[in-house]
């Protein structure tokens, strides 16, 4: 009887399986016939739906203008509902890749919705449409985050400005001299907002100055400061990763500020490309399970290139420390383990090379 139940309720969870992929492959073929009669406000409301959202939101750009006005109605939503917050996210990426100029002001005037991850859309979908008017308005909503967001916990503002830093700093070049001329401010009489703005714009520039370097780590030039060894003095430089930094590669927390360029984004001279880890097998640990614990030591490699001709102009290799000694036995927490390996401290290495390249004092 156990047995015949079991069964019974397979067959029933894999009808109600088939019942699903049905629908949905339905309403997918329904969003293909609602594109061909253009029927955007029935699309629109397919905007809400958890699985096809997606393909609606596509279907309403491949319809192209008339879709426009429809988009913008759906940032005028009150409903907070997590369907409704993205259909918000989807009809500020559609409007932006429709590209027509109507969505613009409307587009400026969500800025600073009660939700992040509209924000971010909004400030993502202004960036294809990059005018002086765009770049004002979202230095102004950044002014305000201190307002509009309370400081539960440290950062949390600067992570609220986040979605209109980037924003910003893909824009690029035309944004520079507003950001600059926010950062170069000196007055007395700066307020909060004014100080929590100026250092937005300086991470914006920062970040500018990592999206202009990352060619010269591929050997290409750019146009930047030229680069003279033998003039004294500091010579910034830009911090390029070619893979995701991990914790033990926070290298801009010991690299003296002074050496990072702030400020102009075109000011540097020099780019320091982290390049990839190289992983040396040392032993594989075994145990009486089956299991086993690779220990690995890493070596770093570092090259320095002058950014305005992506000439190489020194590299080096640290080694890695060596992992701890094969543990006596797998904790359980260890029972995913495959790699057991050592970080890296030769932090003074890295800068004394570092040094003869930036910091020229002789």
């Amino acid at each position: 009887m156990l047995i015949l139940k079991k069964i019974n309720r397979t067959i029933c969870l894999t009808f109600c399986l088939i019942l699903v992929l049905l629908s949905v492959s339905c309403i997918r073929t329904d969003i293909d016939a609602l594109k061909d009669e253009g029927n955007v406000n029935v699309l629109i409301k397919r905007l809400k739906h958890v699985t096809l959202g997606k393909d609606a939101a596509q279907a309403l750009v491949e319809i192209g203008e008339p879709a426009v006005e429809p988009l913008i109605e759906v940032l005028n939503w009150r409903d907070g509902t997590d369907p409704a917050i993205s259909a918000k996210i989807l009809a500020a990426d559609a409007l932006a890749q429709i590209g027509d100029k109507r969505a613009i002001e409307p587009l400026i005037a969500k800025l600073g919705m009660p939700n992040i991850g509209v924000n971010n859309a909004i400030a993502t979908a202004l960036v294809q449409f990059s005018n002086a008017h765009i770049i004002e308005a979202l230095i102004e909503t950044i002014w305000k985050v201190p307002n509009d967001v309370p400081t539960f916990y440290e950062g949390m503002q600067m992570m609220w400005a986040g979605g209109y830093i980037r924003a910003l700093s893909e824009i690029g070049f035309p944004a520079v001299d507003p950001l600059l001329t926010v950062v170069n401010n000196k007055s007395e009489s700066l307020n909060e907002n004014d100080l929590f703005l100026q250092q937005a714009a300086l991470l914006a520039l920062q970040n500018m100055s990592t999206g202009f370097a990352k060619p010269v780590c591929e050997g290409e030039a750019i146009l930047a400061n030229p680069y003279n060894s033998e003039r004294k003095g500091i010579h910034p430089i830009v911090i390029i990763f070619d893979q995701e930094k991990s914790n033990e590669m926070d290298i801009e927390n010991f690299v003296p500020e002074q050496w990072i360029v702030s400020g102009d984004p075109k000011s540097f001279e020099l780019v320091l490309c982290v390049n990839k880890t190289a992983s040396n097998h040392l032993e594989t640990c075994k145990y009486t399970d089956g299991s086993s614990i690779d220990r690995i030591k890493k070596n770093y490699y570092f090259s320095i290139r002058v950014a305005s001709s992506g000439v190489e102009i020194g590299s080096i290799e640290i080694e890695g420390n060596n992992p701890p000694p094969c543990p006596q036995s797998k904790k359980l927490s260890q029972s995913n383990y495959k790699i057991y390996a050592g970080g890296w401290d030769s932090v003074d290495i890295l800068l004394e090379w570092l040094g003869a390249f930036v910091n020229i004092t002789e």
